[in-house]
């Protein structure tokens, strides 16, 4: 697909599910440059006339979540950064939230009781409104 030039999101997807699958059996550094080459398709379509940034974001969201799963925090937590920075130049109501908490809970894991209590402020302030 990629050499063909054809269906770009279709192989986005395709190494997306790769990455999964790698990620099931355990083989988290392969299954993160299955991912990243998903990012890196997704950013070349988002040149064109899709807008792809919401499963950009989703993307990196799952990148994330499988750095967690390896205990690699701070790649964690830049994967989110990034997921929140797509999301926040999004029309729509965005997870937000649901970012922030996660990214208060892996600075409480890092050894950032601060950073974490940031994180954690800003959720309790969106619920107020």
């Amino acid at each position: 697909l990629w050499q063909q030039d054809e269906n770009s999101l279709g192989l986005a997807l395709t190494l997306d599910y790769l990455g999964r699958v790698y990620a099931h059996q355990g083989d988290a550094w392969v299954a993160l440059g299955s991912f990243e080459a998903a990012i890196d398709v997704l950013n070349e379509v988002s040149t064109t006339d899709q807008d792809v940034r919401p499963e950009a974001a989703a993307l990196l969201m799952q990148i994330a979540n499988l750095c967690e799963q390896t205990r690699h925090f701070y790649l964690a937590i830049a994967y989110l950064q990034a997921a929140l920075a797509i999301y926040q130049t999004l029309p729509f109501v965005a997870p937000e939230i649901v970012i922030w908490q996660r990214l208060s809970g892996l600075y409480a894991k890092a050894g950032h009781p601060a950073i974490a209590g940031y994180y954690a402020q800003q959720v309790v302030q969106s619920r107020q409104y």
